[in-house]
């Protein structure tokens, strides 16, 4: 699914009260890959930004990592994500200045 589109169907789920404002930026986090992270930040709508961006410097931070997956809430942080996702996220911050 198109990045625009799957950001559309989070912020429907939102509007239509299946995913409770705590959900919105966590399901967005979801979505990232290490190759999409400036897609998906320019498909969230701009009252969701902010604290999206701010989840995402959160994500950057050294030390342990605090993920929660909505498609799984007790998932640690796979490998992935750590070791691939995250650096990516860390990359695309420094390139924002």
């Amino acid at each position: 699914m198109p990045v625009d589109a799957a950001v559309a169907q989070v912020m429907k789920a939102w509007e239509n009260g299946v995913l409770g404002k705590g959900e919105v930026v966590a399901r967005l986090v979801d979505l990232l890959t290490a190759t999409n992270i400036a897609e998906v930040v320019a498909a969230v709508p701009d009252p969701w930004r902010a604290p999206f961006e701010t989840r995402l410097r959160a994500i950057a931070q050294e030390g342990p990592l605090v993920y929660i997956s909505l498609s799984d809430p007790g998932r640690a942080p796979d490998a992935h994500f750590e070791d691939v996702v995250r650096p990516a996220i860390r990359a695309w911050l420094r390139r924002q200045g």
